[in-house]
């Protein structure tokens, strides 16, 4: 037979495994759910990895593409500036023939009446 002394030993020491037991399937549960979690960790890092080289993939492309843009439109804007200048040089051209015209016309005009005013100055005098 056991002593009581011999008895009081034995269960703390199968209390003591039992927890040893206990704090090591814990170690290896909280073990393996910090490898799940670095895992994850992981592969939520490649996920952002990726998602920030195709956005700076796309803001380059979207970059050059705006700058395209912004060169048909510088181009287009010197196309109108020359057909501009060349529709408002037109129509100065335009605008001094017809000036000249109106020069001619109007010494036309001065010949004529001045003509007339010397036939009836003419006249007159014959008629006094």
């Amino acid at each position: 037979m056991r002593s009581p002394a011999q008895l009081d030993n034995e269960q703390p020491a199968r209390k003591d495994e039992d927890m040893d037991n206990a704090t090591d399937k814990l170690r290896d549960d909280m073990n393996a759910a910090f490898r799940e979690i670095n895992a994850n960790f992981r592969e939520v890092n490649a996920r952002i990895d990726a998602l920030q080289r195709e956005t700076a993939a796309r803001i380059a492309e979207l970059r050059q593409q705006t700058l395209d843009q912004f060169r048909l439109v510088d181009a287009k804007i010197d196309e109108l500036r020359r057909e501009t200048r060349a529709r408002i040089d037109a129509l100065i051209q335009e605008s001094n023939r017809r000036l000249e015209r109106s020069d001619a016309q109007f010494r036309w005009l001065v010949g004529l009446m001045l003509a007339a005013l010397l036939g009836t100055a003419g006249l007159l005098v014959k008629a006094l």
